[in-house]
């Protein structure tokens, strides 16, 4: 039990501070955000590595790093 404990902590870490860079988004920031999900999710469906790669990086700065989006 122990073992699979172990191996979900590094998950509900990275849930937690997901959850903590969304409750200090703005409501623009989260708009822009789902419409970058959704990017995210066809261009995975389509195997547009490059272009998931970019979005990738567009959430991680607007979640991490509190960059004010540019939509």
């Amino acid at each position: 039990m122990s073992a699979v404990l172990a191996t979900m902590d590094p998950a509900i870490e990275e849930a937690a501070e997901f959850g903590r860079c969304i409750r200090s988004l703005g409501p623009t920031q989260r708009r822009v955000l789902t419409v970058l999900l959704r990017r995210l999710v066809d261009m995975e469906a389509a195997d547009d590595a490059d272009g998931a790669v970019r979005v990738v990086d567009e959430i991680r700065r607007i979640l991490c790093e509190g960059e004010k989006t540019r939509h």
